[in-house]
């Protein structure tokens, strides 16, 4: 299929959409992220946090041929979770199956560098340092602020926003009439 699709947001979520996307036959995907590419710097200098991958998370990942596996690699399995309240008490959480944790920016890594084997250079394409600061569904348009404060545009067919909890997609759609959002903040999670 090539209807031109465009993602905005190169994390896990964009990354392992993009997996999906292009195992269904669509070649003709980009990607916009407003970081800088992981494969350029240490893991060391990036900003980043452990991710604790269920069974439905590694599900989603066993569904690509070889990616659960070479994740695993990389990642911790662990039998249970121990939470900590604020009062200094602790509660124990067994799993029936193990967790596994993998530092966000080494599976984010793992999830671009499949992404490029094979075939899929020539179906997919990725931006980095494009931050969206815009979206214009009239002109179907999306504006990005790259290196040097300077502004581009680019135009899309399917827009998608897999970027993140600050999502400049889902601010965009919060601000149609016609779209109803709630979000909670999670303040209590213990």
């Amino acid at each position: 299929m090539n209807t031109p699709i465009t993602i905005i947001g190169a994390g896990p979520a964009g990354l392992l959409l993009t997996h999906y996307l292009l195992r269904r036959g669509y070649t003709n995907i980009e990607i916009y992220e407003s970081r800088q590419d992981p494969r350029l710097s240490s893991p060391d200098t990036q900003r980043t946090f452990p991710l604790a991958l269920q069974a439905r998370g590694r599900q989603a990942l066993s569904k690509i041929e070889n990616l659960e596996e070479k994740i695993a690699q990389k990642g911790t399995f662990c039998q249970g979770t121990l939470l900590h309240s604020q009062k200094g008490k602790t509660r124990s959480i067994p799993r029936k199956k193990p967790l596994l944790t993998i530092d966000r920016s080494v599976l984010s890594y793992i999830l671009l560098e499949e992404l490029f084997q094979g075939n899929n250079q020539s179906k997919l394409k990725i931006h980095f340092n494009h931050k969206c600061i815009n979206i214009n569904s009239q002109e179907k348009s999306i504006s990005f602020e790259i290196e040097n404060q300077q502004i581009t545009n680019k135009k899309y067919n399917i827009l998608i926003g897999a970027d993140g909890s600050n999502s400049q997609v889902r601010h965009y759609l919060e601000s149609l009439s016609s779209f109803k959002c709630t979000k909670k903040c999670a303040t209590r999670c213990l």
